[in-house]
């Protein structure tokens, strides 16, 4: 978008008769229109009100939006007398023509009369029109094309948008042909991923992705890793695939897992096929997001639903606390729980805590960097609060909701199926995220906003 930025300098010879000798208050109202004044191209602006002169000072800057493909225009000035004049009429008008290629500054001193504009403009597109002489009424001003900056909105560590309604169809059948249910080799398999791991050091040793990010202003360049600091997963994650947020962790880890389950050595893949991979696991995760919500909503009873929120009560209070046992919170551990509240800075603590607890060769600085960026980009969506505890458990927070959506989205990523048999399972094994997650929260851990 372009705009034409006009400054109104300073007014001269403004009328004064022997009949009304007292000196203007005036203002000047600018109009940006086509060249036959049949269009308007953007509506009048104002300057400010010069009391009692006949040679005001205005210094005031007015902007105007050009519409894309118009090549010029034409600036209609009205002057007003605001004390003598009781009507709307204006005491003296002019025109300016303006072109929309010129983006350089241009000074000029407008002749004024109380001709009608449409004349005056008439009068200018013929060639005919005369500069103000010493006594003519005048206005200075200056006018210059102010260009947008274009910004450059493409981020290259940014997720695939889900594209129109998900369902259970098609690639996102229950449970997939195929399925090899990595997250739980890579979460508890000890053995399998020792040979995961060196599996993929060898093969990426040498390769990148793409080269790290610049150092910013001040700052040294980082130096490149040598072939002996790549040993661990994490270092593939950091210094080979220079991973920026979790859902790039997430596919790329469990991509080459699955590679690596069927014989691949390589352990490669391209940009299409990550993003074809991320694109059914995010659907995928939607789909056991909205699954988990609707079963927290229930009041049945339901291995997902106590899962759910075992983990809840876990993060809040840091009490393990299994709702299908024996034992009952007491009053007031149910009350904290229904108070909590649950922010961007315990989505980044959460967040952070998962992804740890997936890679934990990762730093968990470098996770909760990764989680900070991830909640930048993509902010924790709002949900409605309720009020009036009464005592239940089962009464469902929009705290709860919110914790709920962060966990089945991250987790959602790693499942193969859509079934609470395995979303029951998975939530058990990233339990040890939770409890460190409220650690985390209660030695101060949110301090990002």
């Amino acid at each position: 978008m372009t705009s034409l930025q006009i400054e109104i300098l300073r007014g001269r010879h403004f009328p004064q008769t022997e009949d009304d000798p007292l000196p203007c208050t005036s203002q000047v109202r600018v109009t940006l229109m086509n060249n036959k004044l049949t269009t308007v191209y953007a509506t009048e602006q104002c300057t400010s009100v010069q009391a009692k002169t006949n040679d005001p000072f205005f210094k005031d800057t007015l902007t105007f939006d050009i519409p894309s493909g118009v090549p010029s225009g034409v600036l209609v000035f009205k002057v007003f007398e605001l004390e003598r004049q009781k009507d709307s009429t204006p005491i003296l008008c002019g025109v300016n023509e303006v072109s929309f290629t010129s983006i350089k500054h241009k000074d000029a001193v407008l002749r004024l009369s109380n001709t009608d504009p449409e004349q005056l403009a008439d009068e200018l597109s013929k060639g005919v029109s005369e500069p103000p002489t010493d006594v003519d009424p005048s206005l200075s001003i200056r006018r210059s094309l102010v260009k947008a900056k274009v910004v450059n909105t493409f981020d290259p560590d940014a997720d695939c948008e889900i594209v129109g309604d998900v369902s259970l169809s098609g690639s996102c059948s229950l449970v997939p042909a195929g399925s090899q249910y990595v997250w739980l080799q890579l979460l508890t398999d000890k053995r399998w991923l020792e040979q995961y791991r060196a599996a993929l050091t060898n093969a990426w040793r040498t390769r990148s992705l793409r080269p790290p990010a610049p150092p910013e202003d001040g700052q040294k360049a980082k130096a490149k890793p040598t072939l002996a600091e790549v040993r661990s997963v994490g270092d593939v994650v950091t210094k080979r695939w220079h991973c920026r947020r979790s859902h790039q962790v997430l596919t790329r880890v469990r991509l080459t897992a699955e590679k690596f389950n069927l014989g691949d050595v390589q352990l490669s893949f391209t940009s299409a096929e990550e993003q074809q991979y991320r694109a059914e696991r995010k659907s995928r995760a939607f789909l056991i997001a909205q699954m988990g919500i609707d079963i927290l909503s229930s009041s049945a009873s339901n291995v997902v639903r106590d899962w759910l929120t075992r983990l809840w009560v876990l993060y809040t209070v840091g009490i393990d606390n299994d709702p299908a046992g024996t034992k009952v919170l007491s009053y007031d551990n149910r009350k904290r729980v229904h108070d909590s509240t649950f922010d961007s800075e315990d989505a980044v603590v959460l967040q952070g805590s998962l992804l740890y607890h997936f890679v934990s060769t990762l730093p968990y600085e470098v996770c909760q960097l990764i989680a900070e960026e991830d909640f930048r980009k993509d902010p924790l969506a709002e949900i409605p609060v309720e009020k009036n505890f009464d005592g239940a458990m089962d009464k469902v927070t929009s705290s709860h909701k919110k914790f709920t959506l962060v966990l089945l989205h991250f987790i959602g990523s790693l499942m193969d199926s859509i079934t609470e048999a395995e979303l029951a399972k998975i939530l058990k094994a990233f339990k040890p995220a939770i409890a460190s997650a409220n650690e985390r929260v209660v030695k101060g851990g949110k301090v990002w906003c």
